[in-house]
């Protein structure tokens, strides 16, 4: 009796964390439609009309289609998270890989991919100061590493020893616009629990980009 309230239990608990992915993915796109859904989630077409219509239930998706676009994607905001997500916790105990002797400011970071894996990075300094690297860089590129590329990558959150939430360098917003979703969730955190979400496109709206070389 237990162990088939533990299974329905286990249940409930994937598919509310498969909704969470797929609702984190979606808040990127412009429009959406059962299908993206099917392909971009990677979920049948039974699951993916569920979480379309709390999609719709929840306001961030409109209710009727605007013309042959799809549903309109109405509500780019993050929701707000709390400390004991497993991303922020990540990006504090990467902070334990960081390599700076010089500055003796470390950086955790940590990136989250649509079928739940996490990739972390510290920052690494070196003597010759330019040749340092960040943890939120180091934590994307080693999710590019293994294979991830930008739309498989669906959270990014980093942490350090700051009075306010530790913001990302202006080198690593640039990287960062490149190579992470334009609307995915970016947590900012310190060790205070202090924490502030945004994205890549708050963090550098006029970016450069690959619109701007000459062809």
């Amino acid at each position: 009796m237990n162990t088939e309230k533990e299974r329905i239990k286990d249940e409930a608990e994937l598919e509310e964390d498969r909704y969470l992915v797929t609702r984190d993915l979606i808040m990127t796109e412009d429009y959406v439609s059962i299908s993206l859904i099917q392909r971009k989630c990677s979920v049948g077409f039974n699951r993916a009309t569920r979480f379309f219509k709390r999609l719709q239930e929840e306001g961030i998706v409109s209710k009727e289609p605007t013309g042959k676009k799809g549903y309109k994607v109405l509500n780019h905001d993050i929701p707000f998270p709390k400390m004991e997500d497993m991303l922020l916790i990540e990006a504090k105990n990467a902070r334990g890989m960081s390599y700076s002797p010089y500055s003796h400011f470390a950086v955790g970071a940590a990136v989250l991919t649509d079928d739940g894996k996490i990739f972390l990075g510290a920052n690494i300094e070196n003597s010759s100061y330019p040749l340092c690297m960040c943890a939120e860089r180091n934590a994307l590129y080693n999710a590019y590493c293994h294979g991830y590329t930008k739309n498989r990558l669906i959270k990014l959150a980093l942490c350090a020893d700051t009075d306010e939430p530790c913001s990302p360098c202006g080198a690593c917003r640039q990287v960062i616009h490149e190579l992470f979703p334009e609307y995915a969730p970016i947590l900012l955190s310190n060790l205070k629990g202090d924490i502030k979400a945004t994205n890549a496109r708050e963090l550098l709206p006029f970016a450069f980009t690959e619109k701007d070389l000459k062809k």
